[in-house]
């Protein structure tokens, strides 16, 4: 449990570093903003690291140096710099106190990925393709959801041991890897990398499951392997508590706004989608900063962005693209002036 405390506080300060000293260099951030939008930018770095990674096997080495090197850097740019010292003036105690419910929420995820479960004496076909007590069939059994949560860890795992997406697909039965946008995997790909990078393995085999020949995807499992990428997913999905406090920071007045955030960390559903590795919660994450830019009237391009990021996460966030987009038509139709007339002024 230590090992799990200790990589969450290590994603969570490098995610946090990296994006307010991003973000407060351009000087239009601020408050409670510039921690929301600045863990999204964090997610970005992230992400574009860990596909440099994937891409560039050879240089994986300095590409770490130079990720961490960065992350001490953004460290202390924003101590000297001031940034915390402005944003304990700038944001209010009731948030304060919700910020802090929030690493105590990642941790209590952690904990309870750690309970003992064990699994029905019958595990059909369907709904589990692995039938070990593996960690990640012991979650589907906690939570009671698919085998999707060892998607993302699969596509981690092919970009760390340079396996080929083409020869060994689809990435689990019936699910092809393209069909499954993979920042969650990106973003775990350097600390996985910098923890225990596993050993080259350009080929898989197959394995049979329900009368038919797969890819054998499953063989890439590990535990160590996969705890390491439960947690950094863990807190990439934990998130959506953070943007749904950025959203709700200025609409909820006093101690309301940690006790919808206690509320909120408590609920079974938000757990459960929390701890179980399909990105839902972090394409929420996304899709909540694009209702908050949407709701100040910042400019149609960041709102854009997020989704973009959103649907990068998953892709049940086009849903929502689809919606936002139809919002602005309908609002470029009524004042009879195209895309220019949701163009509005950024104002963080």
């Amino acid at each position: 449990m230590l090992a799990d405390v200790l990589l969450a506080t290590w994603v969570i300060i490098g995610i946090f570093a990296i994006g307010l000293a991003l973000l407060d260099a351009t000087g239009r951030w601020h408050g409670v903003e510039l921690i929301g939008f600045g863990v999204g930018a964090g997610v970005i770095f992230h992400g574009a690291a860990g596909l440099a990674m994937g891409a560039l096997p050879h240089f994986r080495v300095y590409l770490l140096v130079c990720m961490v090197a960065a992350q001490l850097a953004a460290c202390v740019l924003i101590m000297r710099g001031g940034v915390l010292t402005r944003l304990r003036l700038e944001v209010t105690g009731p948030f304060k106190i919700a910020l802090s419910l929030w690493p105590i929420f990642v941790f209590g995820c952690l904990a309870i990925a750690r309970l003992p479960i064990q699994l029905p004496a019958d595990t059909p076909d369907g709904m589990y393709i692995m039938k070990q007590p593996w960690l990640n069939v012991r979650i589907q059994r906690l939570t009671e959801l698919p085998a999707d949560n060892y998607i993302p860890y699969a596509v981690t795992e092919f970009l760390l041991r340079r396996t080929s997406f083409r020869n060994n697909h689809p990435i689990l039965p019936g699910e092809e890897v393209t069909g499954r946008p993979i920042l969650m995997s990106l973003v775990a790909v350097p600390f996985r990398a910098a923890l225990a990078p596993p050993p080259v393995n350009r080929d898989i085999g197959k394995f049979s499951y329900v009368g038919q020949q797969w890819a054998n995807t499953p063989s890439l499992f590990q535990d160590n392997y996969y705890r390491q990428f439960l947690v950094v997913g863990i807190v990439l999905n934990s998130l959506l508590l953070l943007g749904l406090m950025v959203m709700f920071a200025g609409l909820l007045s006093g101690f309301a706004l940690p006790v919808a955030t206690l509320c909120a960390m408590t609920s079974t559903f938000v757990l459960s989608q929390t701890i179980f590795l399909w990105p839902k919660s972090f394409a929420a994450f996304y899709l909540v900063l694009a209702l908050h830019a949407a709701l100040r009237r910042y400019k149609t391009s960041l709102i854009a962005l997020c989704l973009v990021l959103a649907y990068y996460c998953h892709p049940f966030a086009i849903t929502f693209v689809l919606g936002f987009g139809l919002y602005y038509l309908i609002e470029s139709w009524r004042e009879r002036n195209f895309l220019p007339s949701c163009a509005l002024p950024l104002r963080p």
